[in-house]
């Protein structure tokens, strides 16, 4: 039996990137961007102006928007 290689661990090390246009994280779920009441109300504002729809608010607050 051959000896299988085992998969590398990476450990991330650089700052989590929170930018105004991006203001949540898509690298860390526990990030404190994601329970942050003050980013929430921002972007529900975006929703009820018409400049996210519910679909990307949510993914943006998940941090999956791009």
């Amino acid at each position: 039996m051959q000896d299988q290689p085992q998969p590398l661990v990476v450990l991330m090390e650089d700052d989590l990137i929170h930018a105004p246009k991006n203001p949540f994280c898509s690298i860390d779920p526990c990030c404190d961007c994601h329970t942050d009441q003050d980013l929430w109300a921002e972007v529900a504002q975006q929703v009820t102006n018409g400049l996210l729809t519910l679909e990307e608010a949510t993914r943006l607050i998940l941090g999956q928007q791009l």
